[in-house]
């Protein structure tokens, strides 16, 4: 894509997964690019907007997960292909432009956090251990009500109730489907 005025290029692109707060950390979130980050390292995982696999990964462990519908569906990916004795880099050198409002939103929003919630789950359901579990619960659960009461000062509260719902139809065992979404949007 070209840009007559290109936009600042602010870093996100390789991720750690801590097993807290949405499962995982983007290095250098929001962050402005500069030399610290135009450097090839390994990362747990590659935004999937950024994604470039060679055809032997897919060869080796098919295609991205259809049941995460959005969201964590690259981490699953990158985690399987990790698994399979593939590297996962970020190769600094390369740029990617972005626009992460175009599917969801963005940002901190009902529908966003609704699914991350839920695929949270989900991916802890397939890989989770005992402390990746306590981890989650900590981190995710137990602070919601500290979230709630600092987001809606910030006008925010609604997105807070989301994931709480996320967090609990993923328990139950939901995933997210259009049809979900479609039901969430007539409640809202």
């Amino acid at each position: 894509m070209l840009f007559k005025n290109p936009p600042e290029r602010v870093w996100c692109a390789g991720g750690v997964l801590t097993f807290r707060t949405n499962l995982s950390t983007l290095i250098g979130h929001k962050e402005l690019d500069g030399p610290q980050f135009q450097v090839t390292r390994d990362v747990d995982y590659v935004p999937g907007c950024a994604l470039l696999a060679p055809r032997a990964v897919f060869e080796r462990i098919g295609l991205l997960e259809g049941d995460y519908f959005a969201y964590h569906e690259d981490l699953e990916f990158c985690w399987k292909a990790k698994q399979a004795g593939f590297s996962v880099r970020v190769i600094g050198a390369l740029a990617v432009f972005h626009d992460a409002h175009s599917s969801t939103g963005g940002g901190y929003n009902p529908l966003r956090k609704y699914m991350m919630a839920v695929n949270t789950v989900h991916f802890l359901r397939r890989h989770g251990t005992p402390a990746r579990w306590l981890n989650f619960w900590l981190f995710e659960v137990a602070t919601l009500p500290l979230v709630w009461l600092y987001r809606s000062f910030r006008g925010e509260g609604k997105s807070v109730l989301a994931k709480a719902r996320g967090t609990w139809d993923g328990l139950r065992g939901r995933q997210v489907t259009a049809e979900r979404l479609r039901e969430l949007a007539s409640e809202g």
